[in-house]
């Protein structure tokens, strides 16, 4: 998929998102706050879906997390 013509690609920041072990390129903004757009990979725990700035923030969430899988049952639905 390839974003809208016309579209900078380097206004997409976070340009990469790390979902537990998989890195994701962004294809659209998001709305985040400020100080995270600044930063090229924000880290999203998977369990909870809580996003942080460092790896070892995410690794000392993970640690405390309680959740242990995605916040609902249905991940997808087509139609």
């Amino acid at each position: 998929i390839k974003p809208k013509s016309g579209s900078d690609a380097t206004s997409r920041k976070p340009s990469l998102l790390q979902f537990g072990k998989y890195e994701i390129s962004v294809l659209y903004s998001s709305p985040y706050p400020k100080d995270y757009l600044r930063l090229s990979k924000l880290y999203v725990c998977e369990f909870c879906l809580k996003f942080m700035k460092s790896m070892k923030t995410l690794d000392r969430h993970l640690a405390k997390c309680l959740l242990r899988h995605p916040p609902a049952d249905e991940i997808y639905r087509k139609g």
